[in-house]
């Protein structure tokens, strides 16, 4: 006697979808005086930028945090700037 192969469940292997690109996203702190480095925090920063749909993820296998700081020059504001890049 044969099996009866028409009431068996067939499941489909799930295909993985492809892996988002590595991002890195680069925080420079530009201010008079230096901080600390664990006054230095840029999670809101971060979070936002997630919030805002800008960063799919900050996840440390989607994306890299580097964060960085420096003194102003001569006449210069002080200043956050956020750079997001791609590696591919």
């Amino acid at each position: 006697m044969e099996p009866d192969a028409g009431h068996r469940r067939v499941v489909k292997k799930k295909e993985k979808a492809p892996d988002p690109p590595c991002l890195v996203v680069r925080v420079t702190s530009i201010r008079k005086r230096l901080l600390d480095w664990d006054n230095l925090c840029v999670k809101p920063l971060v979070d936002g930028l997630r919030y805002a749909g800008l960063i799919p993820d900050d996840r440390p296998e989607i994306c890299k945090i580097e964060v960085r700081q420096r003194k102003t020059e001569a006449g210069e504001e002080e200043a956050t700037e956020v750079e997001i890049i791609t590696e591919d």
